[in-house]
């Protein structure tokens, strides 16, 4: 783990504590009550894929960093690395047990921090839901494309919520004319995905067997 950065305390999404193995308050331990134990099916040093804790499709996960940043824009370069080769054996576990995936992330800032939305770093990898991007478009969203996920730290430099899509070598960046509406991006994927409200809302209707069903398919371990 990185000894030499200082980021910030982890807001009450806790997944910093979940991820440093804290089970008291814990959202998802509460929720699954040991099963299954973990929700975690791949990590690095500093990187680790989780189940969604409510997934709207199999293969439903989020890449998050250990520690707390507010958005994939402000992880620190000497993270890049890292992150890059993380990232491709995510995408290319969920492509071999699902289907090639898209990635979408809502980068917070710093007012947001007391915000409902989870302001925890978070990429949700979601199997074939490239249509996503229609939806922002058709939603008004302003966006251009960027070369990599790199180039999220434009907006996370300069303390700007974004929203972010990639599916295969395509990555756009949203930073005008954002949907103020909570949960976005789930919004969007139960859009895709025919999946009626407010079904989508993690805090309403939760999925446990899709995320059994995600971690014994992702993880290998049967458990």
């Amino acid at each position: 783990r990185m000894s030499d950065q200082h980021p910030p305390a982890c807001d009450d999404s806790q997944l910093c504590q979940e991820l440093a193995g804290h089970r008291d308050g814990i959202a998802f331990h509460e929720i699954y009550m040991g099963d299954p134990d973990s929700r975690v099916v791949l990590e690095s040093a500093n990187f680790a894929l989780v189940a969604d804790i409510s997934p709207l499709a199999p293969g439903h996960t989020l890449l998050v960093p250990k520690d707390h940043y507010i958005s994939f824009g402000q992880i620190p370069d000497c993270l890049y690395a890292e992150l890059d080769e993380f990232r491709e054996k995510c995408i290319g576990l969920i492509a071999q047990k699902y289907e090639p995936p898209t990635i979408l992330e809502h980068g917070s800032c710093s007012s947001m921090m007391n915000s409902p939305c989870i302001s925890h770093a978070h990429w949700q990898i979601i199997p074939n839901c490239q249509s996503a991007v229609q939806i922002f478009e058709a939603d008004g969203l302003a966006g251009r494309d960027i070369i990599s996920w790199r180039g999220l730290k434009e907006p996370g430099d300069n303390d700007l919520p974004y929203l972010y899509y990639s599916n295969g070598n395509v990555h756009r960046l949203y930073v005008e004319k954002l949907s103020k509406r909570h949960q976005y991006i789930r919004v969007v994927l139960a859009e895709v995905l025919g999946i009626p409200e407010p079904e989508w809302d993690w805090g309403l209707s939760l999925r446990p067997d899709l995320l059994r069903q995600t971690v014994r398919g992702l993880s290998g371990t049967g458990r």
